[in-house]
């Protein structure tokens, strides 16, 4: 439409301002396909005080700004991130200056996009664990890997920290694993014991070397005490 109208010419002032209104617009949402924000703010400027497509400049800039907050916050939360395998986090390159620029740029912009409304949830959970890994607070780890479960409930979890929570969920059962068999050990009996490896066989999650060596020794000593119990001498040398 744009190019016949070109081709035929304007006809009158209005139709002159219709061709330059649709030429602005046309340009502006081919620069924001491409994700040239300096092209966006030069037809933004161009289109200064024409009045037919000042709704089409004013979304423009509100999406260059949705954008552009979207972008620093995923970027922050895919960076300087909790590292490593279960049993041997790394946490050298944990960082949480990243986070907060993105997330102070995003409340100066005042951009509300659900997929920025996303990710600023989830950069504030990213930051609270990353601040208490710092902190080796793993009480307080454990009630924001619940914050995070409950955003994901609600599809207001972004996917990129997806394997951050997951590697501290995991690391955090096993540490909660080895304080059960270490427990079940130190005490009499084989009841405690028991439960404490059938626990260890029910769940899912990846086991550290360590929590692996844990589970040997305890079912090892429950099949002492078990003997000992049932006064199976020859069973127990």
């Amino acid at each position: 439409a744009l190019t016949f109208a070109q081709e035929q010419g304007a006809r009158s002032n209005n139709a002159q301002k219709l061709i330059r209104a649709s030429t602005l617009i046309q340009r502006v949402r081919t620069a924001l396909v491409a994700r040239d924000w300096a092209g966006v703010f030069d037809v933004v400027h161009d289109a200064s005080g024409l009045e037919m497509c000042k709704k089409e400049m004013s979304a423009a800039l509100n999406a260059v700004s949705n954008m552009r907050s979207a972008e620093a916050l995923r970027h922050a939360i895919e960076h300087h991130y909790i590292d490593g395998v279960v049993g041997d986090i790394d946490i050298a390159k944990v960082s949480l200056q990243e986070l907060d620029a993105a997330l102070d740029a995003a409340r100066d912009a005042a951009t509300a996009s659900k997929r920025v409304e996303s990710l600023v949830n989830t950069a504030h959970v990213v930051r609270r664990l990353r601040h208490a890994i710092l902190e080796d607070d793993w009480d307080e780890i454990q009630t924001i890997i619940g914050n995070a479960a409950m955003l994901a409930a609600t599809s207001a979890f972004a996917s990129e920290a997806e394997a951050e929570i997951n590697l501290c969920l995991e690391e955090l059962e096993d540490r909660k694993l080895q304080k059960l068999l270490v427990g079940a050990m130190s005490r009499q009996g084989t009841k405690y014991l028991k439960d404490a490896i059938a626990l260890s066989q029910t769940t899912v999650l990846i086991h550290s070397e360590q929590t692996q060596n844990f589970i040997s020794t305890a079912t090892f000593l429950a099949e002492i005490r078990g003997a000992f119990e049932a006064g199976e001498m020859d069973r127990i040398q």
